[in-house]
């Protein structure tokens, strides 16, 4: 079914609360962070009651997704969906933050339930990870040369501290986009025309200032006047005086490196770093002596720190694996010219990387935005190695793997993030999809309608009108005649089968036209020609050349030829797919009129019934309170 659903953080369900708003990551109402009151009192045995709006709403909406102690309040929606599920699952979660010394945020970040101040102490992680989930909290402050004293602030806008506290702020909310706003402050001097004599004294608003700074090389900064950013210019240092008319200024976060540490909580780097005279390095820092120390060290990977991030070693390993002691890991990500970047010092890649059309070898010397941008762009390269201290000397290189640099280069990797699924489309024609994704009626052309529903967890077709101009997203995986000629699109999966030694007989109509086609191609120009054409059922090759073929039966052949037989998976609602997958499935409720029999206040300590794989199953749970998960997912239906 997987109608109803919502993803919550592990820190926004569990806790005692009364009638309070709980942050909800993403649900069937809507793909972006939301909120709901819902209730987990310690006397009450029911409790807690988790629902997809405000609880006073949603039990006459059939929108509860979860109760215990067998209540037979609100259970209005098990049946009509077939139960109940809850699942969990170990999210890294990841957010990247910029240090900026001497410098604190003004005023105390408010509760996450909107009430009061949030002005407890807390130490450097522990305050990052609160910070990230509340709403409210911008920045964190803590107090010069200290990591166990932070607090959470309110404020994107950081101003000079006399006490000199330092503060971290998140990369990407700071002024506009990638801008880092400063109050009180101006940069001295404007900046050079670029590619032309004299200064650049143009009046610019805020928005064109930030795109002209980004063009030319000579800015650094953006100066606004007080309480407007229709009078902005441009300018050319990057040292902040404070200014007696209280300018506001905009430091680009570009330039020069910055190191973004991951952090993945409840999660441990197995092994400890080697020492450079050997031996390994089990000596216990503080986390900011730790991140230092792990930055001179080239064989440091990552820092791996107590639950209070108070008691650091230094790891010697990039995976992270799930920690019984809810350890906290950072794996540091170097930003420069564009994207993010694994930096390793003192070790260098092997042999230049080819030229974009293969022919010979880049060795040209660029500086390491330069070359971080080529690099991107070249798919033979593979790291980028610069000279010892020096940014302004890189060269593209084409091998993943490392070594050891005698003259103490250091080498960037980019970090990757994993391919999206690639989806092909199957044309139904004269049929429709009852039922609109999520509720979005919205009229799109039949690109903008794909690239919609592969977004929307809900969309399982596209069915556009005739003339296939006017296509919406739709819900239902149970396609309907339709009278008007309607045209639906549904995405699907497709990989090839092989079968060594056999062929599969006669060839298949053309489309629109006379005759067979009996055409010899290669396998990749095969491939396409048979997911275009419908009377298609396989490839069957005989060295390099392969000819379509429209039998699914196989026969033995005595050539050795080889077949390709296409394997097609329809997109469809699967609880465990849905925010990026991972989820483990551990409570389940059938369709009936009681909650969940457990009390144990959704801990996970409660143990009953049988896990099956067959609909209508008896409700079960299994034990996960010393399961390490940071999410949970709630859904009706009988989820497998």
């Amino acid at each position: 079914d997987c109608k109803k659903w919502l993803v919550a953080r592990k820190t926004s369900v569990l806790g005692w609360y009364a009638n309070h708003k709980r942050r909800i990551e993403s649900s069937s109402l809507s793909a972006k962070p939301s909120s709901a009151r819902w209730y987990r009192r310690h006397r009450n045995k029911e409790d807690p009651w988790v629902s997809l709006t405000d609880h006073h709403v949603a039990y006459r909406r059939q929108e509860i997704l979860f109760g215990e102690a067998s209540t037979p309040h609100h259970t209005q929606v098990l049946i009509p969906h077939g139960g109940a599920d809850v699942f969990i699952r170990h999210k890294i979660l990841t957010y990247a933050w910029r240090r900026i010394r001497g410098t604190y945020s003004p005023g105390y970040a408010r509760n996450a339930n909107g009430k009061g101040s949030d002005s407890r102490v807390r130490t450097l992680a522990a305050a990052m990870k609160a910070c990230d989930a509340n709403k409210n909290c911008h920045a964190v402050t803590c107090e010069r040369g200290s990591v166990k004293r932070c607090t959470l602030r309110s404020s994107k806008t950081t101003r000079t501290s006399p006490s000199g506290e330092h503060t971290l702020i998140r990369l990407g909310e700071g002024g506009e986009g990638t801008w880092h706003k400063r109050a009180g402050v101006y940069s001295g001097g404007y900046a050079k025309k670029l590619g032309k004599r004299g200064l650049d004294r143009k009046v610019r608003t805020l928005t064109e200032a930030t795109k002209a700074c980004s063009r030319n090389r000579n800015c650094k900064a953006v100066t606004c006047r007080r309480g407007s950013n229709r009078y902005c210019t441009l300018r050319k240092s990057t040292t902040l005086r404070r200014s007696p008319s209280r300018e506001h200024s905009y430091i680009p976060f570009k330039g020069g490196m910055s190191f973004s540490w991951e952090v993945g909580a409840g999660v441990y780097s197995p092994g400890y770093a080697r020492k450079r005279g050997g031996g390994h390095d089990k000596t216990v820092r503080s986390l900011a002596e730790s991140r230092k120390a792990c930055l001179a060290n080239p064989r440091c990977k990552a820092v791996t720190c107590d639950k209070t991030s108070s008691r650091c070693t230094l790891r010697g390993s990039s995976h992270l694996r799930g920690s019984p002691s809810f350890e906290t890991t950072y794996r540091v990500l170097v930003s420069g010219g564009k994207g993010d970047w694994w930096r390793k010092r003192r070790m260098y890649s092997g042999g230049y990387a080819k030229n974009r059309n293969g022919r010979g070898y880049d060795s040209t010397v660029r500086s390491l935005a330069e070359s971080q941008v080529e690099c991107l762009g070249n798919r033979y390269c593979k790291a980028v190695t610069c000279r010892r201290g020096r940014t302004n000397s890189c060269t593209l290189r084409r091998s993943p793997g490392l070594h050891r640099s005698p003259s103490g280069e250091d080498t960037y990797l980019p970090y990757v993030k994993p391919k999206p699924i690639q989806w092909s489309w199957l044309r139904t024609n004269g049929q429709y999809s009852g039922g609109f994704a999520k509720g979005d009626k919205t009229v799109r052309d039949l690109a903008a309608a794909k690239k919609a529903c592969l977004a929307n967890d809900a969309c399982m077709a596209v069915t556009c009108d005739k003339a296939v101009k006017k296509c919406t997203v739709r819900a239902s995986t149970i396609f309907k005649k339709s009278p008007s000629g309607e045209v639906s699109f549904r995405p699907v999966k497709i990989s090839w089968k092989r079968t060594n030694g056999h062929y599969s007989g006669g060839y298949p109509n053309n489309v629109g036209k006379g005759g067979v086609d009996s055409a010899r191609r290669s396998y990749q120009k095969s491939e396409k020609a048979c997911l275009a054409n419908p009377n298609c059922k396989a490839i069957t090759c005989r060295g390099s050349t392969c000819t379509l073929r429209k039998s699914k039966n196989l026969a033995r052949s005595p050539s050795g030829e080889r077949t390709y037989q296409p394997v097609v998976v329809f997109r469809s609602p699967s609880c465990s797919a849905l925010d990026g997958g991972g989820w483990r499935l551990v409570r389940h409720v059938p369709a009936g009129f009681k909650w969940h029999p457990a009390r144990d206040h959704l801990r996970g300590t409660a143990k009953y019934g049988t896990p099956s794989k067959f609909p209508s199953a008896p409700a079960w749970s299994i034990k996960f309170d010393k399961t390490p998960f940071t999410e949970f997912l709630f859904a009706t239906g009988d989820c497998q």
